[in-house]
């Protein structure tokens, strides 16, 4: 029932073949997982929304709100709406598009079990790859990418947010521009005065919607 230091040493000594074995098997795995286990690289962009003032903030948008529904087009598709464009960051077709532009797939499905598919591509992309965390407080937002190669981890990451912004600006620039001739087409069918001017300054909006997504690379997010 007691047990000193000396019985202690005794049994180590006694038994030090087999704790000499079980160290050097365990050390042998450990130094094996070690050796042969690629390391994983982390790549971070740290990115905030682009803001602009435009109808959706208020001013114009409070008298042409009850129009702009009249007419039926849709105002603030620009960089101010910063729902639409946290939507589009963390959406699963920002993930597919990239993957399939950059023919990512064949990488991505080195180690896959299943045959490779674009539908698994893009859930082990954002389950395993991408991380996006939304600081409020702050009002950043960061990308983060995983990957075991340094360079292209920073790419992906790089490269996420310029597709972002190129599929966000893209959408603004189709929009205003089927606005601006939905409105010019109104405009050629009303002799109103008030209702004209209305209609140029909702025009005159989406003309700068259109001149800022064609002329500003960084058009909703930068880095």
């Amino acid at each position: 029932e007691e047990f000193d230091l000396t019985a202690l040493s005794r049994l180590i000594w006694r038994n030090k073949l087999l704790i000499g074995l079980v160290a050097i098997v365990f050390g042998g795995g450990a130094a094996a997982i070690a050796f042969t286990t690629a390391p994983v690289f982390h790549a971070e962009a740290t990115i905030a929304a682009v803001h602009e003032k435009d109808l959706s903030t208020g001013g114009l948008a409070n008298q042409l709100g009850a129009l702009t529904s009249l007419v039926g087009v849709n105002l603030g598709q620009a960089s101010g709406n910063v729902q639409t464009s946290d939507a589009v960051l963390e959406s699963r077709l920002l993930v597919e598009e990239y993957i399939k532009r950059n023919d990512l797939l064949p990488l991505l499905s080195i180690n896959a079990q299943k045959p490779p598919t674009l539908w698994l591509a893009v859930r082990d992309f954002k389950q395993g790859v991408l991380t996006i965390r939304k600081d409020t407080r702050k009002g950043v937002t960061t990308v983060a990418v995983e990957w075991t190669d340094p360079a292209i981890a920073a790419r992906w990451a790089n490269g996420l947010i310029h597709l972002a912004n190129e599929l966000i600006r893209t959408r603004a620039i189709d929009d205003a521009t089927r606005n601006i001739a939905y409105l010019n087409r109104q405009l050629e069918q009303t002799n109103a005065i008030e209702l004209r001017q209305a209609l140029y300054d909702i025009i005159k909006n989406e003309t700068k919607t259109l001149m800022l997504a064609n002329g500003r690379d960084d058009y909703a997010f930068e880095i």
